[in-house]
């Protein structure tokens, strides 16, 4: 489960919290990552990443979550400074698909939910 996916990324990050294995990381959101990462010039901290439809319900996400196909992510980032730098940035990587809650930002890469949205948790 440790495998690389990027230079700074394992597949094991991306793993679903509950323990049940599922861990298919869509690319496209891996190398975004990794460019906000570079971008960053810090480490990102993965707070969720791939939830089992599952998990997914037992923590309250969205019917059509982009957790559940590996096409959203959940970073850490606490003070407004840190979330104004990861926002910024994340949209200049490409992410068109931001959420901002309390604690961490969402970042979505999936062309199947409408693009170019920012939303508060």
């Amino acid at each position: 489960m440790s495998e690389r996916l990027s230079e700074n990324f394992r597949r094991a990050e991306f793993a679903c919290r509950c323990g049940c294995g599922a861990a298919e990381v869509d690319p496209a959101l891996v190398s975004r990552l990794q460019d906000l990462r570079r971008r960053l010039g810090r480490p990102l901290v993965v707070t969720s990443g791939v939830r089992c439809a599952a998990h997914n319900a037992a923590v309250g996400g969205a019917q059509a979550s982009e957790h559940l196909t590996g096409q959203g992510v959940d970073v850490r980032a606490v003070s407004p400074r840190e979330k104004y730098e990861v926002v910024a940035e994340a949209m200049a990587a490409g992410f068109l698909r931001i959420g901002v809650g309390r604690e961490f930002i969402h970042l979505g890469v999936s062309p199947s939910h409408p693009g170019t949205v920012l939303w508060l948790y």
